[in-house]
């Protein structure tokens, strides 16, 4: 409901590190630029994360490395 007028082009499991995640992998257009968007979702025993990249699809293919390597970054703090 969110990204009216796109369609799931991805969806598979994947890893973040080393957590388990689902990758669901759309295009959105908007304003007349496409615009293309990976939404990684992890869940543990108490949280669901969402983590997205949103690129310009017709710059993707330069930024593709950079948003993946970003991604795995991520770390769940203990408290």
């Amino acid at each position: 409901k969110e990204y009216p007028n796109s369609a799931i082009q991805i969806d598979q499991q994947t890893k973040i590190g080393s957590y388990d995640a689902h990758l669901l992998g759309f295009d959105y257009s908007q304003e007349g630029t496409t615009y293309q968007t990976s939404a990684y979702l992890l869940i543990d025993s108490e949280n669901l994360y969402n983590i997205l990249t949103v690129v310009d699809k017709n710059s993707a293919s330069k930024y593709d490395k950079v948003l993946e390597d970003s991604v795995d970054t991520f770390k769940l703090l203990k408290n």
